[in-house]
């Protein structure tokens, strides 16, 4: 038997001896306590059992303060030394017998003890362990520290700080790979701050949390959200002392930002080599883009845990490649009232599809962001992939999954080059930002027309057939952000550049009706306005809000805020959105246009002739006896807006 193959009798024994020692340590530090009942003395492995102990410990910690301080470091340095879970309830636990700073204190000190001691332990007898259970990441490590060994002090404290790394495979590998002492316990010490602070904050109102889920939550306490709050600003101010610090290391590489490796980071990507940033076209087509046609459409159903299992492969295969592209672009074309977009890619092909779509900003404005949407890209179909999406999803070329939850899209294989499935995607991503940013997205266009701006809701097919009309919409994509003063695009306009209109003097609402039941143009009421738009008439089908594409708002909390201006309150529907309120305080008027006339598809020139008198406001008599023709229509639209909407329907809301 070969020496690598023989059972590793020594190393275990001496595990066992360490083990042997801090246990002896324990049942020393029990036996030394007074007379009591300790029933309660158990590691607590949820909050509730939390909760118990620290009730038990609040009074004895204050008469025998040495006793649980060396305690507490006893069980979470064994803890840490032979990787039992749990820690975080210990860090909450300093916090509420501790308060801030002492818990803060303590923990980091135990933790980096624990740390330390796993470390060496590891260095005796921890190579097998290691190579059984993590070989792909210990691999993956290895070349990351050989390659940074000039400036491994920053790369460790950028994976003590970022979720890269489990903490505990970091303990171990460190001495396999030869990573020194110093570095890994000075990496440590700074790296632990920003989770400690959190948890031990969080652990001052443990009384209030119900589940760790709430260590997350900005709603649960007043407490955890200013700790949310400062850990963000505890990682800024480590991410960038440590750019300062360091970043004269960095100058050989001009390729990386390291502040750009940051940011990607925290979406889960660890930059192996190279990355490209915000290249122009021309520089993508040096690096080998290649252009398809549309090859998918539409969005596999699949649930949260799926997402977050897919997204965990992709941004492992995004971090085991040698070059990255990055690319970031804004979807609106408000600088007040847009979604900002980073792109993460392995192929420049998607980075030049994308940025195709996406409005350009300066270099540095997604860092100032609040909430932007990342799209990841892996332009491969792995096996893991088809795994994490299940066995029920059609894949064709390539597959798009987005989650709006997570303000994130994800595109493998060819996905990045169908457009339009991207920008529907896109348009579905961005709605809750842009809302909460005060605009409201709608499924229309900007036409101008008239030194005025029109907001044109009709069927795709009207708009791809007349060329008249396309040559005055501001963007030839629908898409449009109505917010309080203003107007904006959710695409590029025809001119590349950003811009801004005024809000819509006119709202046409554009019809298709074969058998002349509806007039050509006619004025409506507000009410009458929001039902037509519900429906989207086209010639005997309906599609809603004219919006064939997924969306994260219900279409008649659409509807209403658009044109009537309700409350909440007066619509009892539990799908009904808080969304902004923007056209009916200005009184905006709306017209119908009957896009055929006599069965016929009327032509470009004639429907801007319409769309002009509607501007004008001089409207003929189009009032006319109702007839059958009408009476049927009426029924049409009854019984698909009733059946859609039911009881949801204001009274308002009619033909």
């Amino acid at each position: 038997m070969g020496r690598e193959d023989r059972f590793p009798v020594w190393e275990a024994a001496l595990g066992a001896g360490v083990a042997a020692v801090f246990a002896a340590g324990l049942v020393g530090i029990y036996l030394s306590m007074p007379d009591s009942d300790y029933s309660f003395l158990k590691l607590p492995r949820n909050l509730h059992e939390l909760q118990i102990l620290t009730g038990h410990l609040e009074n004895y910690t204050s008469d025998y303060t040495v006793q649980v301080l060396i305690g507490y470091c006893a069980v979470y340095i064994f803890m840490q030394t032979f990787m039992i879970p749990g820690t975080i309830f210990m860090s909450l636990l300093a916090g509420a017998l501790f308060g801030q700073l002492r818990g803060v204190a303590l923990v980091v000190f135990a933790a980096s003890a624990g740390a330390s001691s796993c470390f060496f332990l590891s260095k005796l007898i921890g190579k097998p362990l290691v190579f059984v259970l993590w070989p792909d990441k210990l691999t993956f490590f290895q070349k990351q520290v050989a390659k940074r060994r000039e400036k491994l002090l920053n790369y460790m404290l950028f994976l003590r700080v970022t979720p890269t790394l489990p903490n505990t495979f970091i303990n171990l590998a460190s001495p396999i790979v030869d990573v020194p002492f110093h570095t890994f316990l000075l990496a440590t010490l700074i790296g632990l701050i920003p989770a400690a602070y959190v948890t031990v904050r969080a652990g001052i109102a443990l009384g209030e949390l119900t589940s760790l889920s709430d260590l997350y939550d900005t709603h649960s306490s007043a407490v955890t959200m200013e700790a949310a709050r400062d850990y963000c600003l505890a990682e800024s101010i480590i991410i960038v002392c440590t750019s300062f610090a360091y970043s004269a290391l960095h100058r050989e590489d001009q390729e990386v930002s390291y502040g750009l490796n940051w940011a990607i980071a925290a979406r889960g990507v660890v930059v192996k080599d190279k990355v490209f940033y915000n290249l122009e076209p021309s520089e993508l087509q040096k690096s080998g883009t290649t252009y398809a046609g549309n090859v998918i459409g539409g969005f596999p159903d699949i649930s949260g845990a799926q997402f977050a299992k897919l997204l965990k492969q992709v941004t492992f295969h995004l971090s085991s490649i040698s070059s990255l592209y990055v690319q970031d672009g804004a979807i609106g074309s408000s600088a007040e009232c847009d979604a900002k977009v980073r792109v993460i890619s392995d192929n420049p092909s998607a980075i030049m599809s994308l940025s195709g779509i996406l409005q350009k900003i300066p270099d540095r404005a997604i860092s100032h962001d609040t909430c932007p949407l990342t799209i990841y890209v892996s332009s491969s179909i792995s096996t893991n992939v088809r795994n994490a999406l299940g066995s029920g999803t059609r894949y064709a070329n390539g597959v798009a999954v987005a989650d709006i939850e997570r303000s994130s899209l994800i595109l493998c294989g060819k996905a990045f080059a169908d457009s339009a499935m991207l920008k529907d995607a896109l348009s579905a991503l961005a709605a809750p930002v842009l809302s909460a940013r005060g605009g409201l997205p709608v499924p229309g266009w900007l036409l101008s027309s008239c030194a005025s701006i029109v907001l044109l809701f009709a069927p795709v097919e009207v708009i791809k057939s007349c060329s008249e009309i396309q040559d005055v919409l501001v963007s030839t994509d629908s898409g449009v952000v109505i917010s309080s003063k203003q107007s904006s695009v959710l695409f590029p306009t025809k001119s590349r550049a950003p811009q801004l209109f005024t809000k819509p003097a006119t709202v046409v609402v554009v019809s298709s009706d074969s058998t002349d039941a509806l007039p050509l143009v006619s004025k409506l009421t507000p009410g009458q306005a929001a039902y037509h738009f519900l429906a989207g008439y086209e010639d005997g089908k309906f599609v809603p809000a004219y919006n064939r594409a997924p969306s994260p708002f219900d279409q008649l909390a659409l509807a209403n805020s658009l044109f009537l201006h309700y409350e909440r309150e007066n619509v009892k529907s539990e799908k009904v959105e808080s969304l902004p309120l923007q056209l009916k305080k200005d009184k905006t008027p709306t017209y119908l246009i009957n896009a055929k006339s006599s069965g016929k598809q009327i032509d470009g020139k004639d429907l801007m002739k319409l769309i002009e008198l509607a501007q004008s406001n001089d409207m003929p008599d189009s009032s006319k006896p109702e007839d059958t023709r009408v009476a049927e229509l009426k029924g049409k639209y009854r019984g698909f807006i009733s059946g859609k909407f039911g009881k949801y329907l204001p009274e308002e809301f009619s033909f």
